[in-house]
């Protein structure tokens, strides 16, 4: 099951970089430095490119999400239940010494 979220993940990721690389309109060349890039971070309207990549981005969002809670979930355990706190060490040092 995580195996193929995971694939699904990557192919979704690699398109959504495609959809942002192939679209090409206001604000393309401006990006986020000016004012006409704040206006196209939400789009009221759009072609369908825009959309399609607004919904590919929500899935990629949402399977994120997805994917580090399952993965969260199956962690048995942490690797700070295996170490000794750097303090207790040094509590351990000084014993030893004297």
């Amino acid at each position: 099951m995580m195996t193929t979220l995971t694939v699904i993940h990557m192919i979704i990721s690699i398109l959504l970089v495609a959809l942002v690389l192939i679209q090409f309109g206001k604000g393309a060349e401006a990006g986020l430095f000016t004012d006409t890039g704040s206006s196209s971070i939400l789009p009221q309207k759009g072609n369908v490119m825009v959309k399609i990549t607004s919904v590919v981005a929500f899935v990629f969002f949402g399977l994120s999400l997805a994917l580090a809670s399952a993965r969260g979930r199956m962690a048995e355990k942490s690797i700070f239940d295996t170490h000794v706190p750097i303090q207790q060490q040094a509590e351990q040092q000084v014993e030893n010494k004297e």
